[in-house]
């Protein structure tokens, strides 16, 4: 049975720690970049040069990730280096009165 969640949110698929390399496929899924992921991780094996290597890809992506943590929809643990969604991000506080 298939535990993977069908859904692409962001949200679910980053509820626990991950490594940058896999977060950075999470994302670029989320982005309808590539198909939804379905646990297997194929496309990801096929394609982790992009997330491995210096490229405009994968340099994207890690901006966008570094951004998120900026703005706290990410937390990062700097001394196991893996992401994951903050449970406490509020998008309401960027509400303008």
């Amino acid at each position: 049975m298939n535990t993977y969640p069908k859904s692409q949110i962001l949200k679910e698929t980053l509820s626990d720690w991950e490594d940058p390399d896999l977060t950075a496929y999470k994302l670029a899924c989320a982005l309808g970049i590539f198909p939804p992921e379905d646990g297997g991780f194929n496309e990801f094996r096929n394609f982790k040069w992009m997330f491995w290597g210096a490229n405009p890809f994968g340099d994207s992506l890690g901006g966008i990730l570094d951004e998120l943590v900026r703005i706290g929809v990410l937390t990062y643990d700097e001394s196991a280096m893996k992401y994951k969604w903050n449970p406490e991000f509020d998008p309401a506080r960027f509400a303008t009165p």
